[in-house]
């Protein structure tokens, strides 16, 4: 992979990667012909238990939230490649090769930095979001809604005063 970070390492098949083909035989792992990343025959028989997927999410969330890690963002993004297509006679187009979903999501996080976009943490729900927006709050509407709601209530109790008698 070419990267000097300390919790990256590389496996056998056996460590990890056949956990996520669970329809292989045990005793065909090794040897099995796997089919290609991101074509749908690798899809058909890829799984990816929620705990791993949520593990590696976070992870993720790390590298693109506000002052993120350069180099989390940088180690998901480096094994992306550039593909040609040729899906026309006399026609070329550009399109991205990810080794994972992960480093899509990451790609995708690097082009909303890159068009000047930010992503931020909603003041409401504590959801991540892209907005170009500088002065954005909230994620959607409805948490905008429900945002200055919580504020106008916090306003009106801290007006409020008690007379004892």
């Amino acid at each position: 992979m070419g990267l000097d970070l300390p919790f990256l390492r590389e496996e056998t098949l056996l460590d990890t990667w056949c956990n996520f083909f669970p329809s292989i035989a045990k005793r065909e792992r090794l040897n099995f012909q796997y089919p290609c990343p991101l074509t749908e025959k690798f899809w058909t028989i890829y799984s990816e238990s929620i705990e791993d997927f949520l593990r590696y999410a976070v992870f993720f969330l790390e590298a693109v939230l506000p002052h993120p890690s350069d180099f989390l963002l940088e180690s998901l993004i480096e094994p992306i490649g550039i593909a040609l297509n040729s899906s026309e006679p006399d026609q070329l187009s550009q399109s991205w090769r990810c080794p994972s979903l992960l480093s899509m999501f990451a790609l995708m996080a690097l082009q909303d930095l890159a068009g000047e976009s930010v992503i931020k943490k909603c003041n409401c729900c504590g959801y991540p979001f892209v907005s170009s927006a500088y002065q954005s709050l909230y994620c959607s509407e409805t948490c905008g809604w429900r945002g200055r709601k919580r504020r106008a209530r916090a306003r009106a109790d801290v007006g409020k005063t008690t007379h004892l008698l």
